[in-house]
C-alpha cells in the first residue's frame, strides 16, 4: 500500500538520500531523453537559457534545474518539505550553481510570484495528487508564469507496462513510497488546456516503445535471476553501466513523457 503526499513523508525521504549521489546525478540528467526533450523545447521558444527567469515546483534536489542553471538562466526551487529545499542547497554548492530556495507549499502559493517567470516546471510531482488537488498543481504552472511563458511537466505514463509492472511488485512489498496516479497524455493535454495553456503538446521521452521494458529488464538483472529467467535475453541487452543505481531505472520507466505548453492570455484563466 502506498502512503500519503505529505511533508512529513518527505522530509523523511530526503533526509535519507546520499549526498555522493550528487556528485554524478547531473551528468546522468544531461544524458538523459527528459533533458534533451527540455532542452529542445526551450530552446525553440527562446532561442536560449540565458538570464530565463525558471521556477521548479517540488523540486527536490532540483538536477534538472542544475542543469538550467548551468546555462545562465535564473533558477528558483519551491518545495514544501524543508529537508529537500536543504538537499537542493548542498547539490547547488557541489556544483557551483547559483539558485534562490522557497520553502512554500505550492498550493497556498504567495500571490506575489504569480506573473514572474518565463518557464515553470516540475519533473514527477503532479502524479501524487488527485481530484481538485491534481487540477490546483497544474493551474500553479501557470499562474506562476508572464506572457507567453512556457510550462514543462514530466510525469508518469499510465500505459506504460514497464512502469505499471514496477509499481505494482513495489506496493504489494511495501516498499513504494508515496501514493502515485499516473497520467494519461489526453488527461494532461486536456486539463492543461481548461485552465490556461495554449499549443499543449506532448512528447514522449522513451527512444523506441521497448526501452522502458529494457530498463525494467536491466533492474531485475542486478537481482541476479534475469539470465535464468529470461534465458533469450541477449548479453550486450544486459550492460549494467547503462543503468547503473536504483534511481536511474526509476527515472528510466516512469517519466515517459513531458507536456509543455503556453500560457494563455486571457486574465480570467489564471
Amino acid at each position: 500500500m502506498s502512503r500519503q503526499n505529505t511533508k512529513e513523508l518527505w522530509d523523511r525521504y530526503w533526509k535519507r538520500t546520499r549526498d555522493e549521489d550528487d556528485e554524478s546525478m547531473l551528468d546522468f540528467v544531461e544524458n538523459s531523453s527528459l533533458w534533451r526533450a527540455i532542452e529542445t523545447v526551450v530552446l525553440s521558444h527562446f532561442g536560449s537559457f540565458r538570464h530565463l527567469r525558471v521556477i521548479e515546483l517540488g523540486g527536490g534536489r532540483g538536477a534538472f534545474s542544475g542543469a538550467i542553471a548551468k546555462r545562465g538562466a535564473d533558477v528558483t526551487l519551491l518545495d514544501f518539505s524543508s529537508e529537500g529545499i536543504d538537499r537542493a542547497k548542498v547539490f547547488f554548492e557541489k556544483h557551483s550553481l547559483p539558485a534562490r530556495f522557497m520553502l512554500m507549499d505550492l498550493l497556498d502559493l504567495d500571490q506575489s510570484l504569480f506573473d514572474t517567470y518565463d518557464v515553470s516546471m516540475s519533473f514527477g510531482l503532479a502524479e501524487h495528487f488527485r481530484g481538485r488537488q491534481r487540477t490546483e498543481v497544474l493551474r500553479a504552472h501557470f499562474r506562476l508564469l508572464r506572457g507567453q511563458g512556457m510550462t514543462l511537466i514530466a510525469v508518469p505514463d499510465k500505459f506504460n507496462l514497464a512502469y505499471r509492472a514496477y509499481k505494482i511488485v513495489l506496493e504489494s512489498m511495501g516498499r513504494f513510497l508515496v501514493e502515485e496516479h499516473p497520467f494519461s497524455e489526453k488527461e494532461i493535454r486536456e486539463a492543461c488546456e481548461r485552465i490556461g495553456g495554449k499549443d499543449a503538446r506532448v512528447l514522449p521521452l522513451c527512444r523506441h516503445r521497448y526501452e522502458s521494458l529494457t530498463g525494467m529488464l536491466h533492474y531485475l538483472d542486478r537481482k541476479n535471476f534475469l539470465r535464468r529467467v529470461f534465458p533469450f535475453v541477449r548479453e550486450d541487452d544486459l550492460d549494467s553501466s547503462r543503468i547503473g543505481a536504483d534511481w536511474r531505472f526509476v527515472h528510466h520507466v516512469k517519466h515517459l513523457f513531458l507536456l509543455y505548453a503556453k500560457k494563455e492570455g486571457d486574465p480570467a484563466t489564471r
